[in-house]
């Protein structure tokens, strides 16, 4: 069972970030502000996912997925797409590191289109190319 609640900065200590995002989180030590939630099993958190508003009308999206969320995957999807749907914003961005496919194919579960067929260089902390996604309503 999986319980969403609201996103606190404490949800990010100790966690344990899949192999693909593993880079960013090293490199990105801020905590995301905006909109944000949890989601947990068994008290641990497999899942920090937002938005943060760019101006009004306009967010970016951001997820941070644990190495045991890959069971919850859809569950996941499900819970984010339907609160992305109830946030205010015209249009939210997100972007993914280009080398990580699976992580393309769900920006495009969570309803979002690829927006830059080619990666945009050096985009990520990191130094990584990535792909800008959007949804817009």
């Amino acid at each position: 069972m999986i319980d969403i609640r609201p996103f606190m900065p404490g949800d990010l200590q100790g966690f344990r970030p899949q192999h693909h995002q593993a880079k960013e989180f090293a490199a990105d030590n801020s905590v995301p502000t905006g909109l944000a939630w949890t989601a947990l099993v068994n008290a641990r958190p497999i899942c920090c996912a937002g938005i943060t508003e760019c101006w009004p009308g306009r967010g970016y999206a951001w997820a941070l997925l644990s190495e045991d969320a890959g069971p919850h995957l859809l569950v996941l999807t499900r819970e984010i797409r339907s609160r992305f749907d109830e946030t205010p914003f015209a249009r939210i961005e997100m972007a993914v590191d280009a080398d990580f496919i699976a992580g393309c194919r769900w920006a495009v579960l969570l309803g979002f289109e690829l927006e830059t067929p080619k990666p945009m260089a050096k985009f990520l902390p990191s130094g990584r190319a990535a792909y800008l996604y959007a949804r817009t309503r």
